[in-house]
């Protein structure tokens, strides 16, 4: 089998149009610089990021056919209501970072008009808002988002959130604590269209570890980086326990989780040494919490987000920090490589 080859073939529309498409002489060029600790670990490199990019890489394909289900949904809820798509209003305001929503409104308005002959500047008058994005991290973005909708005083009554994917813990949360401001004060409702896909990375020994999580190894630059972050504290618990999963549900195989977990954190820390890193960047990406990272297994075929493992997409500015990333990153922010 050649990996390679297979790698580039998932991610040959990755920023198409942007930049050039990725070749297996890049993926080939990517795993090389990889410090092996044993033969056959290149193997397993390879081998886990192919099984990983076939469940969690959401192509421009894949992702056009969530948005035709979604208008079909939006379509039904809103006959349910004696209504239509036409009346609704799409919140279309400018992000204050990163074009993801604006980008998927793109892919709405042009599956729209194939679905009904308008798109979504031809809609609106009702007090329904309607609000979307690609994926849901953390869920501050919806967050802040929502907040400055409520801001802005508009005659909203309802507010429709669809996210294609969401990693739960985050979903979970932003969705509770709109419902609760909804019981504390006189703000829309909230109604969340089910994503198509839920990344569980909730910490609950019943469901799959879907995120990048290594165990603790006795390495040199792991204990090195642990101890000027966190001095003596106790990082154990920020590792993932031994025997756990108890199955391997997400991973190709336990060995090759193992590997690439601990190869991703080891780059990580590496990379964690370029010029003026934001607070919140951790080897394995971005992450509010004190941790390794957010550790995202969701890649964009639009853009990879920095809260997946620095190992897939950072570009350093240091000279002797040499790296060649896999999926380069379009930043929220000039010169900023961490952004």
């Amino acid at each position: 089998m050649n990996y390679e080859a297979d790698i580039a073939e998932i991610l040959k529309d990755y920023r198409s149009g942007e930049i050039e498409q990725i070749t297996s002489d890049d993926v080939a060029k990517w795993a090389d610089q990889f410090p092996y600790d044993r033969r056959g670990d290149r193997f397993f490199l390879l081998s886990e990021m192919l099984h990983l990019l076939n469940k969690y890489y959401y192509s421009r394909q894949r992702a056009t056919q969530d948005i035709q289900r979604f208008i079909v949904r939006l379509s039904e809820y809103c006959a349910l209501r004696g209504s239509s798509i036409q009346k609704l209003n799409f919140y279309k305001r400018k992000q204050a970072y990163g074009n993801s929503r604006l980008e998927m409104l793109e892919m709405l308005n042009a599956e729209l008009k194939k679905f009904s002959g308008f798109g979504i500047n031809e809609c609106g008058g009702s007090n329904t808002l309607v609000y979307i994005d690609d994926c849901l991290f953390t869920g501050v973005r919806l967050k802040k988002e929502v907040e400055a909708i409520l801001d802005l005083n508009l005659s909203v009554r309802e507010i429709i959130i669809w996210y294609p994917v969401v990693h739960t813990e985050g979903y979970y949360k932003q969705k509770q604590s709109l419902l609760n401001l909804k019981r504390k004060q006189s703000s829309p409702n909230f109604y969340f269209f089910d994503p198509m896909v839920a990344i569980e990375n909730c910490n609950e020994n019943y469901l799959p570890i879907e995120w990048f999580w290594p165990k603790k190894h006795e390495d040199k630059s792991i204990n090195e980086y642990l101890q000027a972050r966190y001095g003596n504290a106790n990082t154990d618990e920020m590792f993932r326990p031994q025997g756990t999963p108890k199955i391997e549900r997400v991973f190709k195989s336990p060995q090759g989780r193992d590997v690439i977990e601990k190869m991703f954190f080891k780059i990580g820390i590496k990379l964690m040494g370029d010029f003026c890193m934001h607070e919140h960047i951790r080897p394995l990406g971005f992450n509010y919490s004190n941790n390794l990272g957010f550790g995202s297994l969701f890649i964009s075929h639009r853009n990879i987000a920095n809260n997946c493992p620095l190992a897939l997409w950072f570009e350093p500015n240091k000279p002797e920090l040499k790296w060649f990333p896999l999926l380069r990153r379009k930043h929220n922010f000039e010169g900023k490589s961490w952004s």
